[in-house]
């Protein structure tokens, strides 16, 4: 699919609960890693630029050229132009800037005793980042700079992890990337059932240094991070629920102007959501002119029953899902195909827990929501055509394949206008070939399909 190009977050977010001794020779190591992220995302862009070119690279679509000068409101072809949000910084695989509306809740997830979960991207939603003067990034591919949230949805069996936040694959926790590369904010949630040990209580002591609480705010204890590293941090603590404030603004000396007002907007909703908790956030795209059509949540069929198809326990408590805000355009010059395909983009991942409790594996699963069964059907053409090393597979939606893309092997299936990319690795039994991959993912790949909605 020329169009697209795939960027994973393989970046593990810094727990701001978590001792962090960094010393100046990583800090620039990070610092430099994030200029080098940035670079290569620019080079993606120019890459997935060309792709929108015809054949010999003479043009561009007219839609994109004229929504180079289009004004916020105006729609042409698949684009429409928001305040805010220039067209050439977006370039030609961006339908909608803000194609997602991200306020909808999901249900309010509890443990077993009634204990309500506090999920970290309602104690900060991108609504209160705008309030406070930050812009979210936006993008069509979930990619490693798009939100993301990692939450408990009571689909996944797996025990939550309790041990002192030792563990680090799964948190409660909110990432954004902002509109410039190298700035970020992270929002993370420790409950008191989490916080049993000593470790917790000696980061606090060590690392964090109690302030003055805000007005009107009483009931919530504030702290801040002592760190040399150029990020402000922020610890906000309300009857039985910690909040953890990362902000990260590489290239700004000002960042705790600007993370103090989102740590009074955490404090407010703690107090609010300690006695009203809301589920997870869950985005929708039928309200953008570009996409006046439904989608499918990728983690509405990654869960319990399909990772035990797979020969796990569990599933893990937590599910990762990270949302497109943007809606996407995709081109297929290499089929001789102009038309420009409108697509929303959603990604879950979840490990497999073992019996012996440790992650077994884990799972990516990606959907691909065209407008019509047209763009889905080039998007299958595309990676068969593209794929050097593939195996067909009958049997499964309207159409299926099995690819390997450098270390990784990818089972693709479209369903009318959907399409599902699954990534799956194996602590136990690593996959060494195509066939090994199809014939092992085949039972859950049955339980997907069974489980996809007809859109």
């Amino acid at each position: 699919m020329e169009s697209q190009t795939e960027s994973t977050n393989n970046q593990t977010q810094p727990s701001p609960l978590k001792r962090n001794p960094w010393s100046p020779k990583k800090r620039l190591l990070v610092i430099a890693s994030i200029i080098v992220g940035g670079i290569a995302v620019v080079f993606a862009a120019l890459v997935i630029y060309y792709a929108l070119t015809n054949k010999d690279g003479a043009s561009m679509s007219e839609a994109y050229k004229k929504a180079l000068t289009a004004k916020p409101g105006e729609i042409n072809g698949p684009y429409y132009e928001r305040e805010g949000y220039l067209r050439k910084n977006l370039g030609p695989t961006v339908a909608d800037a803000l194609g997602a509306d991200i306020t909808k809740r999901d249900d309010v997830a509890k443990l077993n005793d009634g204990t309500a979960i506090i999920q970290a991207c309602t104690v900060l939603t991108p609504a209160d980042l705008q309030k406070a003067g930050l812009t979210p990034a936006t993008e069509a591919q979930t990619s490693r700079v798009s939100m993301k949230q990692t939450y408990i949805d009571g689909n996944g069996k797996g025990a939550i992890p309790t041990d002192d936040l030792k563990n680090v694959d799964d948190l409660n926790e909110c990432y954004y990337p902002l509109n410039r590369l190298t700035d970020r904010v992270t929002v993370h949630v420790v409950q008191d059932f989490q916080t049993k040990g000593t470790i917790f209580n000696d980061v606090l002591s060590q690392d964090y240094a109690k302030v003055p609480s805000f007005d009107g705010l009483s009931g919530v204890e504030v702290y801040t991070l002592k760190t040399d590293l150029p990020k402000v941090g922020y610890l906000l603590h309300a009857g039985q629920t910690y909040v953890g404030l990362d902000v990260a603004l590489l290239d700004d000396d000002h960042g705790q102007a600007k993370a103090e007002p989102l740590a009074k907007i955490i404090a407010a909703n703690l107090l609010r959501l300690n006695q009203q908790p809301e589920g997870q956030l869950a985005a929708k795209y039928s309200g953008s002119p570009t996409f006046k059509t439904t989608y499918l949540r990728a983690c509405t069929v990654l869960g319990e029953d399909g990772m035990k198809t797979l020969g796990y326990e569990h599933a893990s408590a937590y599910a990762a899902e990270t949302i497109a805000t943007a809606t996407g355009v995709s081109t297929f010059s290499s089929l001789n195909d102009p038309t420009l395909y409108v697509y929303a983009q959603n990604k879950c991942e979840r490990n497999g827990i073992d019996t012996d409790k440790s992650i077994g594996g884990h799972v990516e699963l990606t959907t691909t929501s065209y407008v019509d069964n047209k763009g889905a059907e080039q998007h299958l053409a595309s990676i068969r055509q593209a794929a050097k090393e593939k195996q067909g597979v009958s049997g499964l939606g309207d159409d299926s394949i099995v690819t390997k893309d450098q270390d990784k092997y990818h089972y693709f299936i479209r369903k009318g206008r959907l399409v599902v990319d699954i990534v799956a690795s194996s602590q136990r039994t690593p996959f060494t070939d195509i066939g090994g991959y199809q014939s092992a993912l085949r039972p859950f790949i049955q339980n997907v399909v069974e489980a996809l909605p007809a859109l």
